[in-house]
């Protein structure tokens, strides 16, 4: 009979060290493939271009945090099937330890992260590519830390509802086939009836988001977390670019010391690189950002 439980196919639910390692992971801003922005510094519309870059650079972060914590709340939500649709041989064993009115809260609260975390990322996401609202550096950086702080925000009012139903996970999925059969085991389980409840009080995702009235929706202490996150980033890219900068002026330098070295020589050709040579080397200079 152990097919029929299916919380034994269940997964690890997600807890809040998960959520912390996306935000984290997706923090960094990387040249885009192709950009070279080292080497556009005398370029008149620099200024534009890197703003243009840091503000796709940000709809991608956005994007990928929704997705990751979307798809796990959804995994979550579709894995945990209505108590109603719980095998009877385990539905016993479930109505004895835990409230059927708050299983079906857990989920409710799980489906309902989805949808904010998915609401949240939509309209900053569009605020970021409206350029007369988002027309400076520091408005792009401030967006992006406020829809990092309020998507980890509603992944933290979920950990209640997610702690509750890890809680049922673990105990429906150390039930066996002689748990079943023993009638000794269902009658004991009667003492401890109900021992673990979802309080109300915890239950904190909102049904109805107003995503255009977010200030104050993230903690000062999440926000504050996530900022200085975005400085760490800021300041390696800032090195990186620097070191990739004076790498590509040092390659330019010798080349140009080449070209001096020919104009008096019988062979010139003989003090130069071969082409694909300095392709090579000004694409591995080019590309220190993308490893930084």
């Amino acid at each position: 009979m152990e097919e029929k439980n299916n919380f034994k196919k269940i997964s690890e639910v997600p807890s809040e060290s998960y959520f912390a390692d996306v935000i984290v992971a997706n923090m960094a801003v990387r040249p885009k493939r192709g950009s070279h922005m080292a080497v556009r510094r005398k370029n008149p519309n620099y200024a534009t271009e890197c703003l243009n870059h840091l503000r796709h650079s940000h709809l991608r972060s956005i994007s990928s945090v929704k997705k990751s914590f979307a798809n796990k709340f959804y995994n979550v939500y579709q894995e945990f099937r209505a108590s109603v649709q719980i095998d009877r041989s385990y539905f016993g064993h479930f109505s004895m330890r835990y409230m059927d009115a708050d299983y079906m809260l857990a989920l409710e609260q799980v489906f309902q992260a989805t949808t904010c975390v998915a609401q949240i990322a939509c309209w900053f996401k569009e605020l970021l590519r409206n350029t007369d609202d988002c027309d400076s550096l520091e408005k792009c950086n401030r967006l992006k830390v406020s829809a990092l702080g309020c998507m980890y925000t509603v992944a933290v009012k979920c950990l209640p509802s997610l702690a509750y139903l890890e809680h049922v996970r673990q105990y429906m999925a150390s039930l066996t086939e002689s748990d079943l059969e023993d009638k000794i085991a269902i009658s004991s389980s009667t003492v401890i009836k109900y021992d673990k409840y979802l309080d109300k009080k915890d239950c904190t995702v909102p049904f109805c988001l107003d995503v255009q009235n977010l200030a104050g929706f993230a903690p000062h202490n999440v926000l504050s977390w996530i900022s200085r996150l975005e400085l760490d980033n800021a300041l390696r890219l800032v090195e990186a670019e620097k070191l990739a900068f004076a790498q590509m002026e040092a390659h330019n330098l010798a080349y140009a010391q080449q070209l001096e070295f020919a104009k008096h020589s019988h062979n010139p050709k003989e003090h130069l690189l071969p082409a694909h040579d300095r392709d090579r080397a000004r694409h591995l200079v080019t590309s220190q950002l993308h490893r930084m």
